[in-house]
């Protein structure tokens, strides 16, 4: 055989192992790396492999660009993307997310995890789980980036508060070994919902009920003068006590301002920890509107986010989608889109539908102003309309087994 032609062949030999699983970034070198903010970030020797990871104290992001060129095509091929990660022991959740370059540096998919474990575990995480964080399609979709575009990696998120908008406490946590993976095990379907009439057939026979109110800043009561005491999760568990009679009904808000459906669709294992609540209510859209969202695109990522549940909770859970409820100005029929979003999808999942939005819009255009505090959210008097509009349809139900 010739010299050239047998180191050809060498070359061939050595480098096929190495492009079977690329590493993205092994973090031996953070000069690319900057922050956001006040974010702390450090080499570490605490590395899973090779010298180095990276250590983080969060709240805060840090990124990168970790390839200067475009990958080959043949990341394409690819099913997802591992990384190595030793927590803290808090009950705080991490972040990764990936995106493209220049032009394509909008396209920007993340993923969450826990820190609870303060040894070192692989995070395996195929293409679907890599969350959309803006109005575009999952990695690798027809129109979205592809494998083949990932050039930057961002440890951390721009999140600093958590449900009911607490702020998130400083947490630390390091990462190691950025790889693609060829072969990553199949996530199987979810499991259908629990019924609904299952929730109303509890709350007949006064059984212990939890209900869950997922959703933004409007859920999580912001602008009112005492959050805890008048959002309307809160003034639902006292309604729902009193019009049926017994105390073992628990209500609370998991809800996060400024959250899209995106965000939520990221937030699912974290949200829905510890044993499934028997009801979650859903209500999403003034920060989808802002973001551009189409309601197209908004029902996509609900559709998602349903699905998402359905799997955490093991099909445990019942689940009642609420219609996006109008704001003032121009808001009062910007929302309407995304309201009949919410019908048409739970139509096509045969799922109950409650229709806030008309509880809100039947007040009025001008009659609406007195019970918003802003153009987005409502106020005291707001929530208590929309508690009340939640209560007499779950007691309407109860009332209409008997």
């Amino acid at each position: 055989m010739h010299r050239a032609q047998l180191f050809v062949v060498l070359l061939a030999a050595v480098v096929a192992p190495a492009l079977s699983q690329p590493l993205l970034t092994g973090f031996e070198d953070l000069s690319e790396f900057k922050p956001v903010g006040d974010t702390v970030f450090e080499p570490s020797t605490e590395a899973h492999e090779g010298a180095t990871s990276i250590k983080v104290t969060m709240p805060g992001q840090v990124s990168g660009k970790v390839l200067d060129n475009y990958p080959p095509q043949e990341y394409d091929d690819y099913a997802g993307v591992s990384f190595w990660v030793k927590g803290d022991g808090s009950q705080e959740w991490g972040c990764i997310a990936l995106q493209g370059d220049g032009s394509n540096a909008g396209y920007r998919y993340c993923t969450f995890f826990p820190l609870a474990s303060t040894e070192w575990r692989k995070v395996e995480v195929p293409w679907d789980d890599w969350i959309p964080e803006g109005p575009f399609n999952p990695i690798g979709t027809p129109g979205a980036l592809p494998p083949s575009g990932i050039q930057w990696v961002r440890v951390g998120t721009r999140w600093n508060i958590g449900h009911n908008n607490a702020p998130i406490p400083q947490h630390t946590y390091w990462v190691d070994e950025v790889r693609l993976e060829q072969d990553l095990p199949e996530v199987a379907a979810p499991p259908d919902p629990a019924p609904f009439a299952g929730v109303i057939a509890k709350l007949r026979a006064k059984q212990p009920v939890h209900i869950v109110c997922m959703g933004d800043s409007i859920t999580a009561g912001t602008a009112l003068p005492d959050k805890d005491a008048q959002r309307y999760a809160t003034l639902l568990q006292s309604l729902l006590r009193e019009r049926l009679g017994y105390a073992e009904i628990f209500v609370e808000s998991r809800a996060v301002g400024g959250a899209r459906l995106t965000d939520a669709r990221a937030w699912v294992d974290r949200d829905f920890q510890g044993s499934a609540p028997d009801l979650v209510t859903t209500l999403y859209g003034y920060n989808d509107k802002s973001g551009t969202f189409s309601a197209y695109q908004f029902a996509d990522s609900l559709e998602d986010y349903l699905l998402r549940i359905r799997r955490v909770t093991g099909g445990e859970t019942a689940l009642l989608p609420m219609t996006t409820i109008p704001g003032a100005g121009p808001r009062f029929v910007m929302m309407d889109d995304f309201a009949r979003a919410v019908e048409d999808v739970a139509d096509s999942w045969r799922l109950p539908c409650l229709d806030l939005a008309e509880a809100l819009k039947g007040q009025g255009r001008d009659g609406l102003l007195p019970l918003m505090a802003d153009m987005a959210h409502p106020n005291a008097e707001g929530h208590q309309l929309m508690a009340q509009a939640i209560a007499d349809y779950l007691v309407e139900q109860v009332e209409g087994l008997q």
